[in-house]
């Protein structure tokens, strides 16, 4: 068997030449990378949906009116999960409705209505139309105690998105 002895600048010279060939190799991955990035189609963006949320107070009745009427000139939508019932009740309501007192503010009682596959469908608002509901006072606790509460303010937060179906 054949000793060959390598001298101290040749295994310097070796680890450099695969250093510089890995580095190119990354360079060349990250120039692709990058190439690939500038010629994607820019994006389209479509104007947010126009609408205004209604809100009224009604404690004589218990509950808050409210509307989502639309300011737009195309066909909104709103899943049903993030509308009241036709009971005045809210699916998790906690999540997105509260009710501002001077004692503080309350989150909206969570109601489950269920898992139904492909969601609870969604209510469709045509344009310049309104879409109207109501949330009990039940929602925030004990109704005949809140309706002697003089200050009441509902933080209602929805936000439809706009209609492409048919």
């Amino acid at each position: 068997m054949e000793y060959k002895r390598q001298f101290p600048g040749q295994f310097l010279a070796v680890i450099a030449n695969k250093s510089v060939d890995c580095f190119l190799g990354v360079l060349i991955i990250a120039a692709v990378c990058l190439c690939s990035c500038s010629i994607q189609p820019p994006k389209i963006t479509e104007r947010p949906p126009s609408f205004r949320l209604e809100t009224i107070d009604h404690p004589e009745e218990r509950r808050f009116e409210i509307a989502l009427v639309s300011l737009d000139d195309r066909r909104l939508y709103i899943h049903r999960e993030m509308w009241p019932n036709s009971r005045g009740n809210l699916h998790f309501g906690s999540t997105w409705v509260t009710l501002e007192t001077p004692s503080g503010i309350l989150p909206a009682r969570d109601d489950n209505w269920g898992y139904t596959v492909g969601g609870l469908g969604v209510f469709i608002i045509e344009p310049g139309s309104r879409l109207e509901g109501f949330i009990s006072y039940e929602n925030f606790g004990d109704p005949e105690a809140l309706e002697t509460v003089t200050q009441r303010k509902l933080h209602f937060e929805t936000f439809p998105r706009l209609y492409h179906g048919k």
